[in-house]
């Protein structure tokens, strides 16, 4: 089991809170429970998720990151994606 926290600015939504833009991309983050970062299936240090994070906000303001996390990964491991994100 994993739990899932998504980070990013909001988007602007109509009435029945659909996205006005087309949908999002996503970069999907996964923390192992050894510690271990993947992002895009390739494993990663936390100075290459902020690079990624970076440029991808370069290119688009509302790019949104999605950290998963095994149940069994410590807290600190995510706090660090978290920081890494911001």
């Amino acid at each position: 089991s994993a739990s899932t926290m998504l980070l990013g600015a909001g988007q602007p939504a109509n009435a029945q809170g659909a996205s006005l833009s087309s949908a999002p991309k996503v970069i999907v983050l996964n923390v192992r429970k050894d510690g271990a970062y993947v992002i895009g299936n390739q494993q990663a240090t936390l100075e290459e998720i902020g690079e990624k994070v970076s440029s991808a906000l370069k290119e688009d303001l509302e790019q949104k990151v999605l950290i998963r996390a095994d149940e069994q990964a410590l807290h600190g491991y995510v706090a660090q994606a978290v920081a890494a994100c911001r």
